[in-house]
């Protein structure tokens, strides 16, 4: 939630969004599908990333049938540009090439963009998305 806390600072029921979230990730954790990797340091947490695991259909080139989106990247302010996220997502994508995943994806942000890049991470030019209003 410390994530949410520093990007998301209005949230217009912050109880019904917090136990929202909660509920999804116990859900999604439940059924191995959402893996979470955390950066201690002298037992304070400082770091974490989670990735939701998502059945996807197999590709004609590639059968592999699960792919990740990465979610909630976050470092302590006082703990950043010191390699805990890059060891963090490294952390998780050697999970991710373990379990066999196809592909990992993630949204970055202007600040996290060279680490993502560094890690193998490209733009990809023939995604496009739609945001749907509620």
């Amino acid at each position: 939630m410390a994530f949410l806390r520093e990007e998301y600072d209005t949230v217009d029921d912050p109880v019904r969004f917090r136990a929202e979230v909660a509920d999804f990730v116990e859900r999604a954790t439940t059924a191995d599908r959402w893996w979470s990797w955390l950066a201690e340091d002298g037992g304070a947490v400082v770091g974490g990333l989670s990735m939701l695991v998502q059945e996807v259909p197999p590709h004609p080139r590639d059968p592999r049938r699960l792919d990740g989106f990465v979610f909630n990247v976050w470092v302590a302010p006082t703990q950043r540009r010191q390699g805990i996220g890059r060891r963090l997502v490294d952390a998780c994508l050697d999970a991710a090439r373990a379990d066999g995943l196809r592909r990992v994806a993630l949204v970055a942000t202007d600040d996290g963009r060279s680490l993502y890049e560094a890690a193998g991470f490209a733009s990809d030019p023939d995604l496009l998305r739609l945001r749907l209003d509620p």
